[in-house]
């Protein structure tokens, strides 16, 4: 019996104890469940140490203290780095896991991976300060039009500083998927490799760089307004995500959707508050922009979704799928309002005129189709390019643009008709945009070429890179770049001021035959009044020998002279007309001709003027002065020789500070002093004696004039030493 009386006892005690330990694990479960991820707790110590270097309340580096919750909370300069309940929205964790510019830690890799999980989940978990506190609701984002989309706003969005370092750059381009053209500003946006590139249509220079992590992007869109930019894509039967940016900041807005495939179609409503995007999943999402919540699912599709399009007005929404249905809903409600009749191939774009009235689809079949969207009639149908129709876009007047299988982009009238046919792409047409405030249509091909053309002519103006290099390589291109037009450039210049040398030169000439011929004719006048001799004539008699007032103050200066200086300096005319005299007389022994331009007369501001000691002026009024040896001269062409002369002239003329070379009597002569060497040519001219003309080049073999530049009386001299 008593046996029998313990075994109900011990099958009591086990059920107590299996018991027991099912209450026990439910309880640390529940415990674990109820653990909250708290920025005291759990954030505060990864910030401290990853970043309380830069970031406290004595060094805020960018205005940003992370080490007090209200202080994290406010936010830095540029404004606030927490978005509650969304940690891919908030600029702190995306700027810890490397999403945007400037990553931290700078120059460093990510942190790991843990500490990044712990940041996700206190922003996810709405970004408690302790245990006991609420998690804060996520807020509104204000993204409502101020004015409506169709009128231009007060200020174009323009990129205002956007990084333009590429996110990624790989070795083969890839084809070009979506591109779309701001509706307010000579700006286009490109999908590239896991970023959306922005490029200006005015200037084709790049403007900034929108990062997009989540993997390929497959469309591109902007706002009505174009204040926001939109992107959808993901990775291939993995997930989708939709981002929207900015685009005068760059700053992410939104990160919508969690797809399970990549996200093909997408677009934001004209006021900016909703965003409707779609993909294989086939059906279409309805999200709110301010709040990020989910509002319709519209399932009535029955293949790919890849179109989507909101009316200007934003009360209507059209999608279009693989099989070639297109259904036109109701915005605000998301009930389907018409079902235009079925195409025979897959929609590939939709578009939507700038009053509403009218939507245009491109279709597989080759055809653009015209529809009214209030009962869904046919407007209009033409074939537009053979083999399908890939991409369409409405002007802001009402034309259409288009491309396709048949590689050329083609320009529509509102009618229908055809106004222009552009250049043929590398291979098939994927993706077009008309950008309206530069006139110009933007075309993407599969070989990820894109063009830009005119379209009032046709012309192509260029091209946009969708895999631009590092900014380090770009730099260097545009340095080998100046180079190249700076050689040019310095080429040009030293053209035009040979040219101007020239002209100058000209110029000179002739002002000194004017001025020649009419002080001849006004010292003849003189001198038949007065009853004068001519000044030949007394020239003449000062070279037989005939003593003058002037030679005889020179006779009586010279006795005045110190032993060994040289003569010729004199402070009056007298001297000067004896030096003059000297030189003449040389001059017939040497060449046996006087080398004194005949038939100069003297006038005010012209004439023989006093030259420095140790040089005697041959003429002036050019643009250039010669110095050169004291030589015997000889017939033209002779060349002096030996170091004698040289060594005289160094000892009686101390100015000169550089070696004096042999020269030709009629030779070449070269600019003193210049860096570059300018040379040129001494000429005889029979009513001119020599004269030079500058020029460049290699510097002469043979020895050569120097242009001393002495300047008499505000005009260029020719000087020889004597």
């Amino acid at each position: 019996m008593l046996l029998h009386s313990r075994r109900p006892l011990a099958r009591v005690s086990c059920s107590l104890i299996v018991v027991a330990s099912a209450v026990s694990l439910i309880a640390t479960l529940s415990a674990a469940a109820e653990e909250k991820v708290t920025f005291i707790d759990n954030a505060l110590p990864v910030l401290r140490q990853r970043c309380g270097s830069c970031h406290n309340p004595d060094k805020k580096t960018g205005g940003l203290d992370i080490t007090s919750y209200a202080a994290i909370m406010r936010g830095g300069g540029s404004g606030e780095v927490i978005a509650p309940g969304d940690a891919a929205a908030s600029h702190l964790f995306r700027v810890a896991n490397h999403d945007d510019e400037p990553t931290m830690p700078p120059d460093a890799p990510p942190i790991p991976e843990a500490e990044r999980q712990v940041l996700r989940n206190w922003i996810n978990g709405g970004v408690l300060e302790t245990k006991g506190s609420v998690a804060v609701a996520a807020k509104k984002v204000e993204v409502a039009m101020s004015a409506p989309a169709t009128e231009r706003p007060a200020v174009s969005p323009m990129p205002a500083r956007l990084p333009l370092e590429p996110v990624v750059h790989t070795q083969a381009i890839d084809a070009c998927a979506s591109l779309a053209a701001s509706p307010w500003s000579p700006l286009v946006a490109v999908c590239g490799q896991k970023q959306i590139l922005l490029y200006r249509t005015d200037t084709l220079d790049l403007a900034g760089v929108l990062p997009f992590p989540e993997g390929r992007p497959h469309v591109v869109r902007f706002s009505g307004g174009g204040g926001l930019v939109i992107a959808g894509g993901g990775v291939g039967a993995q997930s989708g995500k939709v981002v929207v940016w900015n685009v005068k900041s760059g700053r992410r807005i939104r990160t919508l959707g969690d797809e399970l495939d990549v996200v093909l179609a997408a677009d934001v409503s004209p006021d900016q508050r909703l965003v409707a995007f779609g993909g294989p999943q086939k059906v279409v999402r309805l999200h709110s922009l301010e709040t990020g919540e989910k509002l319709h699912d519209l399932p009535k599709h029955t293949d790919w979704i890849l179109a989507t399009a909101f009316s200007p007005d934003g009360k209507l929404l059209a999608s279009a799928d693989r099989a070639g249905n297109v259904i036109v809903w109701q915005a605000a409600t998301g009930r389907d309002s018409v079902t235009p009749a079925a195409h025979p191939s897959a929609v590939t774009s939709l578009a939507w005129r700038g009053d509403s009235k009218l939507l245009a689809t491109g279709c597989d079949d080759g055809q653009i189709r015209l529809w009214e969207p209030e009962n869904g009639t046919l407007v209009k149908a033409w074939p537009a390019h053979g083999g399908g129709v890939a991409a369409i876009d409405f002007t802001r007047d009402g034309r259409l643009v288009s491309v396709g299988r048949d590689k050329t982009p083609k320009l529509w009238k509102p009618d229908g008709s055809q106004e222009r046919a552009f250049e043929a792409g590398a291979d098939v047409g994927l993706a077009a945009a008309s950008c309206d405030e530069t006139n110009r249509l933007v075309v993407g091909d599969w070989t990820g070429e894109i063009r830009i053309y005119n379209a009032a002519d046709g012309a192509r103006v260029g091209g946009l890179d969708p895999n631009p290099p590092a900014l380090a390589e770009r730099v260097a291109v545009a340095e080998r770049g100046l180079s190249d037009r700076k050689a040019k450039l310095d080429e040009a210049v030293a053209a035009l001021r040979r040219r101007r040398v020239g002209v100058g030169y000209g110029r000179s000439q002739a002002t000194h035959r004017r001025a020649g011929r009419a002080g001849g004719r006004h010292q003849a006048r003189r001198s038949s009044e007065a009853g004068r001799r001519p000044r030949g004539s007394r020239r003449a008699g000062r070279a037989t020998g005939e003593g003058t007032r002037g030679e005889d103050r020179t006779a009586e200066n010279r006795n005045r002279e110190a032993p060994g200086r040289p003569a010729g300096r004199h402070r009056r005319g007298g001297g000067r007309r004896e030096g003059a005299r000297r030189l003449g007389e040389g001059r017939r022994g040497e060449e046996g001709a006087d080398h004194r331009p005949p038939g100069r007369g003297r006038r005010r501001g012209q004439g023989t003027r006093r030259a420095p000691r140790g040089r005697e002026l041959i003429s002036y009024g050019s643009h250039a002065s010669l110095s050169r040896d004291p030589v015997a001269l000889g017939k033209p062409g002779a060349q002096a020789t030996g170091r004698r002369a040289a060594t005289s002239l160094a000892a009686r003329n101390r100015t000169i500070r550089q070696p004096v070379y042999p020269a030709l009597a009629l030779g070449a002569f070269q600019l003193g002093g210049s860096a570059e060497g300018h040379y040129g040519t001494v000429l005889r001219q029979p009513d001119r004696g020599r004269e030079a003309r500058l020029g460049s080049g290699p510097p002469p073999s043979e020895p050569c004039w120097r242009i001393s530049r002495t300047r008499l009386s505000g005009r260029w001299s020719y000087l020889r030493e004597d």
